[in-house]
């Protein structure tokens, strides 16, 4: 805003003056600072640009936390397995009999199962 405030006065300046070379003088002057000017407003345009990236980044972590939370939240409502407690399928959760073991099924007894 300074520098537009300076642009201002030379324009001022330029215009009272009545010499030539004082006019190109302060048009010169002029021009360096429009230039610092537009140098200013695209650094802010940028950076604008950069703000919004990064906002928009933590926006989509923050929803992903939040499906983290909704997910652990979950979590801790499950009822933990306790081995214990294993009620009517405490048969299957043994693995294989063993020899010796009551309720084997001999190789004959499968087949005549499969034969049916």
């Amino acid at each position: 805003m300074r520098t537009a405030e300076v642009v201002e006065q030379i324009a001022g300046a330029m215009a009272r003056s009545a010499d030539a070379s004082e006019r190109q003088q302060h048009a010169s002057d002029i021009r360096k600072l429009l230039g610092q000017i537009f140098q200013a407003c695209g650094f802010q345009d940028l950076t604008g640009q950069r703000a919004a990236n990064v906002f928009a980044t933590l926006r989509a972590m923050e929803a992903q936390v939040e499906q983290l939370v909704l997910i652990w939240g979950r979590i801790g409502q499950m009822q933990p397995l306790t081995f214990g407690d294993r009620g009517a399928d405490d048969g299957l959760l043994n693995g294989p009999k063993l020899t010796g073991d009551a309720g084997h099924a001999s190789q004959d007894e499968i087949d005549a199962m499969l034969s049916v």
